[in-house]
């Protein structure tokens, strides 16, 4: 599946996937929920391209949290829409960069990329969902695998990187026990790791 979005200067919040999960199984009190996730670009992959995975993650309604001490870059940015909407929020900087953000079980979940630095042009960035998958990742040395239900695979096409190399990345870059292979930051409900370096491998 290619879905391709163009970052507007004048309106740049974008929603480029919408996914409702599970409703056959939605836990009481949830099915009118909607996590909203906006991830913003900047640094290196805003000017010169590169690629996200995102990695939503499914848990019990009654283990749902967003912690309040860690930091939501979306809290001050991103208006909800009404009282079941949860507003998340992120920095996205690497060129390879994996994402994962936590859901309750039963409700929907919306993510968007958005520009937010003023030497930024959002006109020289566009997306295109590249990816809808899943993944396992296996840890080098206990055996031990993590399962991912939904990979969803974003090119950001942005300077001189291209589709074939997001492709071969998605491909190269190792899943599960993220906060032991790679750098990761902490937002609140969500996870972004710099995955140009894999801290497990030889």
């Amino acid at each position: 599946m290619l879905r391709r979005t163009i970052i507007s200067a004048f309106a740049v919040l974008v929603i480029v996937g919408v996914t409702v999960m599970g409703f056959a199984n939605t836990e009481k009190g949830t099915a009118q929920m909607n996590v909203d996730l906006t991830l913003y670009l900047g640094g290196k992959i805003a000017v010169d391209g590169g690629v996200v995975l995102i990695l939503p993650q499914e848990v019990p309604a009654d283990a749902f949290v967003v912690p309040e001490d860690r930091p939501n870059i979306a809290q001050d940015r991103v208006t909800p829409t009404g009282p079941d909407q949860i507003v998340l929020g992120a920095d996205v900087r690497s060129q390879k960069t994996i994402v994962t953000f936590q859901y309750p079980a039963g409700a929907s979940y919306t993510y968007r990329f958005r520009t937010r630095n003023a030497d930024v042009n959002p006109h020289n960035i566009k997306t295109d969902r590249i990816g809808v998958g899943s993944g396992t990742g296996v840890h080098p040395v206990t055996g031990e695998t993590e399962a991912y239900d939904t990979v969803l695979t974003h090119h950001i096409d942005a300077g001189e990187w291209t589709t074939s190399q997001s492709r071969a990345a998605r491909a190269e870059l190792n899943m599960g026990f993220l906060a032991e292979r790679y750098g990761c930051i902490e937002f609140a409900a969500v996870q972004v790791c710099d995955a140009r370096v894999d801290r497990l491998e030889p």
